[in-house]
Order: C-alpha cells, then structure tokens, then sequence
C-alpha cells in the first residue's frame, strides 16, 4: 500500500483565505453599484437604479449556481 504524504496545503487556511476575498469583493462591488446608480448619466434609466442592479445579480448567480450545482427535489 501507498503512505499518504502529509500535504503542507491547509483546507482551513484555503477556505478563510477565500472567504476573505469573496466579503472583501462583495463589499467593493456594493459600493461600486452604489456609487454609480447615483451618477448623473444614468439617472432615471431603471436598468441602473441600485435594486434594480441587485436583483438582476442575483437572478444571473442563481442562473449560474443552478447550471453547476443543480437543485435536487429530495431536498
């Protein structure tokens, strides 16, 4: 049989480290929207209202998340 090699790769470490990225993104990207949802050339376009925005992210990640990790009707 085969040892196992310790590996010096840390699931725990990986897993904070991409937590962190990910809170660290969303939190720029709401600011970013924010910001631009006020801006003067977008007024009254509802495509560029800030919920408006939201929502629409929303549905795409779903659309996406759906396509890879498809829903199970057991669950």
């Amino acid at each position: 049989q085969m040892e196992r090699k310790e590996s010096a790769f840390n699931q725990t470490e990986f897993n904070k480290l991409l937590l962190e990225c990910v809170v660290k993104t969303q939190s720029t990207v709401a600011k970013i929207l924010g910001i631009e949802s006020l801006s003067p050339h977008v007024s009254g376009n509802p495509k560029f209202e800030y919920a408006n925005m939201v929502e629409d992210i929303r549905e795409k990640v779903s659309s996406e998340m759906e396509r890879f990790f498809p829903k199970n009707d057991d669950e």
